[in-house]
């Protein structure tokens, strides 16, 4: 096991402090933060591509919003009125999206690039 991997164990298995690592390593804390943080993103990504071989590419308004890859806050925005998959998502009017709470333009760009770019791909 390499010591990054070391590190990100301690810190989602074991539960362990930053500082607590930082000093067993001898390492920073911004440093144990970054390799911890870099780990995160390796493996959201190994379980989006996981989630994405599961998924039937024919039925795609079938699949869950998840596979859009949308920012926490677009994904945010669009699980707290329910909109679970994409086609639900597909269903709504543009005016509908931007009156979701904490909903603004950018992020309502985010998400229609992220349907077209779906749309492209098929």
């Amino acid at each position: 096991m390499s010591r990054d991997d070391e590190i990100w164990t301690a810190r989602t298995r074991d539960r362990q402090s930053i500082e607590d690592i930082a000093s067993v390593f001898g390492l920073s804390r911004s440093r144990v933060s970054q390799i911890i943080h870099e780990r995160d993103i390796r493996w959201i990504d190994r379980q989006r591509v996981a989630q994405a071989k599961v998924l039937n590419p024919e039925d795609v308004d079938s699949w869950p919003i998840e596979a859009l890859c949308l920012s926490a806050r677009a994904l945010n925005c669009l699980l707290s009125e329910n909109v679970r998959t994409i086609g639900r998502l597909r269903e709504m009017a543009p005016r509908d999206l931007l009156s979701i709470k904490n909903l603004g333009r950018t992020t309502f760009h985010e998400i229609v690039a992220a349907l077209h770019e779906l749309q492209a791909s098929k």
